[in-house]
């Protein structure tokens, strides 16, 4: 079961809203956060290659 929480992006300046998607302890996948009031869903390939 994956569960979803809610975070940032620390890697750069604008420090976009994510959703970490974690199973079994690991974040799996990074996707934006689209109620984030500044990035609205929006993060760069670095945040969203994060897991790697």
């Amino acid at each position: 079961m994956v569960e979803i929480k809610k975070s940032y992006c620390g890697l750069c300046h604008p420090r976009c809203g994510t959703l970490l998607h974690i199973e079994d302890g690991r974040i799996v996948k990074v996707t934006g956060d689209p109620d984030h009031p500044v990035t609205r869903g929006a993060i760069c390939d670095r945040g969203r290659l994060m897991p790697d």
